[in-house]
Order: structure tokens, then C-alpha cells, then sequence
């Protein structure tokens, strides 16, 4: 959703996680959705409603930024989204059905999730359609709600992470893919994955590995603390350099199995091969990583940025942002996102 400042039109999204808040903003130049900035700010796991509240306001003080509406979205424990099978009918019929229906599939209390739902494509040669439903539980989503409360703003969009992501891919992807692909997300706490056919999401997993545990691990192994360990995997000394690599391959080969498993389950359920898989994510900078998964799934994963296709203003990279890593892939993809 485009909305105005005082500096021209706009769209923000900001990507609110557990190790860093991340910040997009485009703006239509000669007709075409520019990307106008980029900002990232490493953020307490034990982060306070305030802090992160001061947080977004420093960013958008760096990037020179006084948006009226911001996009959000929501992943985790806190959040789900099941693909199920229904009865052809219309989304007024579907809401009401669902008030039944719901909590088969959605393990939360339904008094404390805000739902929705999205019909995608009838399944041929039967009277069944295909439904997307996604659930949130409400305090987190409160908690969005209060810092945009906090910061003036209104909340054009909540959307769900790997919804992001993958509009990201389609808005401003670059590569030419088969009909059925994969996006990776390897983020801080967590890895999502998004299988499409087409232009049409059809599995989402969300594996609760990710970037912490491998700092976790060298911490344990080396004994040395945690901070000292998220140092470790971007540095290239060349002291506990086989502990580190053990420590961090003990913790790919877990994480190996569940996408392993995930592809599997998809590919026989849905009788399609996965062609090309894309990652995005923090976890990718560390040396070795991406390699090793290559290896131990046989398969190529493709590093994927969305940044190197998107139209840029030339002052995009002024306040200094890394975009050695493609990490922006959710933030960007919900700054594109339409309502």
C-alpha cells in the first residue's frame, strides 16, 4: 500500500523479529516502484515494547523517513497457516463455515487468535477448492498495534513472514523459476520455507532452527559466551576454526533432516518435484553454511537478494546498511505488499 509523506509517496515495511528490526521503503519514480531505503538495527531478545518503539523511531530518523502507515507482519509460535481442502462455495459461506470448522486445524484457542482466510484456484476435475488459513494469536498481535500506537502510525497491512518473502520474489525477482520452486528463509530463531506453483503458495513450514542455536552451539562447544559466538561466525580468525565448523555443521545436519523431511511430504502429497530453491536470510553470511547445506541436501540452493533486481534510488545505501547479506527479503516484500 502506497501512502504520503512529506517527502513524496511511500510504501513502509518494517520486519519486527527477535535478533533485529529490518526497514523498507519504496516510492514511485517515473512510474515505477523505487526502492528508496533500507535500514537494520540488532535489537535485545528480551527487547521491551519501549525499546523497540525507540528503535523504528531511530530508523526512521536515519533514512529521513515520516510515514503515516507502515506494513507489518507476524511468524513464529505466535502464528500458523494450514492449506486445506474445501467445498466450492463463496467467501461469505467459507467465513461462516469456518466458525465451525476452525479449530480443527488451528491448535490455538479460538477466542485468542484473530483469523483469515483466502480462497486460491478450485482444484480441477472436482467440486473442492483450495484455502489458505492463517491465524495469529492476538497479543502479539497487540504488541504491533501498541508501537504503531506509540509512533503515530497506522497499520496498512499484518501479513504473515513467508507471505512477504514470497511477494518480494514475484514483485522484483530477476531468475527465471519452473513451476513449482522453494524459498528458504534462514533467519535468527527460525527457518521458513514456501513452496509455489506458479504464482500460487501451496506448503509453508516454519522449523524452529535458526542462526541462534549455531551461536548457541559454538558457545557450548568453545565455552565462551554467547555475544563472543555471534562474533565468531562472521569473523575469519582462525583460533577454535574446527570447533566452530563442528559446532555449526552439528546444528545444519537438524535443521538438513526437517527440510529434508518437508520437501519429501510435500512431493508426495502433492505429486510435484521441487525444481529450483532460493534462500534469503542472516544465517547464509556465515562462511561454510550455505555450502554445506548444498552438499548434504544434493541439491544447488541458489543465494537469493531482492535488493539487486529492485529499481534503487542512488542514495538507497546512504546510512551505511549491509546488503552483503539478503536479509530483506520479509520487510521488502511487505513495503510491495497491496492490500
Amino acid at each position: 500500500m502506497m501512502n504520503s509523506d512529506d517527502n513524496g509517496v511511500r510504501s513502509v515495511g518494517l520486519d519486527i523479529g527477535t535478533y533485529s528490526i529490518k526497514l523498507a521503503a519504496f516510492a514511485l519514480r517515473a512510474d515505477k516502484k523505487t526502492l528508496i531505503a533500507l535500514n537494520e538495527k540488532k535489537i535485545s531478545s528480551r527487547a521491551n515494547l519501549d525499546e523497540k518503539t525507540n528503535v523504528i523511531r531511530e530508523m526512521f530518523k536515519e533514512t529521513d523517513l515520516h510515514p503515516n502507515e507502515v506494513n507489518l507482519s507476524i511468524f513464529g509460535p505466535e502464528a500458523i497457516v494450514r492449506f486445506v481442502n474445501f467445498p466450492k462455495m463463496s467467501r461469505a459461506q467459507l467465513e461462516d463455515a469456518l466458525g465451525y470448522e476452525a479449530e480443527k486445524y488451528i491448535p490455538f484457542n479460538m477466542n485468542e487468535v484473530i483469523m483469515d482466510v483466502a480462497i486460491l484456484d478450485p482444484i480441477r476435475e472436482t467440486e473442492q477448492m483450495r484455502v489458505i488459513l492463517a491465524a495469529a494469536k492476538k497479543n502479539a498481535v497487540e504488541e504491533l498495534i501498541k508501537i504503531c500506537k506509540n509512533l503515530n502510525l497506522e497499520i496498512g497491512v499484518v501479513d504473515m513472514d513467508p507471505f512477504a518473502m514470497f511477494n518480494a520474489f514475484l514483485e522484483v525477482n530477476s531468475v527465471q523459476t519452473g513451476p513449482t520452486f522453494a524459498l528458504l528463509n534462514f533467519g535468527h530463531s527460525r527457518t521458513d520455507i514456501l513452496v509455489a506453483d506458479g504464482k500460487e503458495p501451496v506448503f509453508i513450514r516454519q522449523i524452529p532452527i535458526g542462526g541462534k542455536d549455531i551461536s548457541e552451539a559454538i558457545a557450548r562447544d568453545v565455552a565462551i559466551e554467547f555475544d563472543a559466538a555471534e562474533k565468531c561466525k562472521s569473523s575469519k580468525t582462525e583460533e577454535n576454526s574446527e570447533k566452530i565448523l563442528k559446532a555449526t555443521f552439528s546444528v545444519l545436519d537438524r535443521l538438513i533432516k526437517e527440510i529434508q523431511l518437508s520437501f519429501g511430504y510435500f512431493e508426495n502429497r502433492q505429486r510435484k518435484k521441487i525444481g529450483e530453491i532460493y534462500c534469503s536470510g542472516g544465517m547464509i553470511a556465515q562462511e561454510g553454511v550455505l555450502g554445506y547445506l548444498n552438499e548434504k541436501l544434493n541439491v544447488e540452493i541458489k543465494k537469493w537478494d531482492p535488493t539487486e533486481a529492485a529499481a534503487k534510488s542512488a542514495d538507497v545505501f546512504r546510512n551505511g546498511t549491509d546488503t552483503s547479506v539478503p536479509q530483506f527479503a520479509v520487510c521488502m516484500g511487505l513495503a510491495l505488499r497491496q492490500p
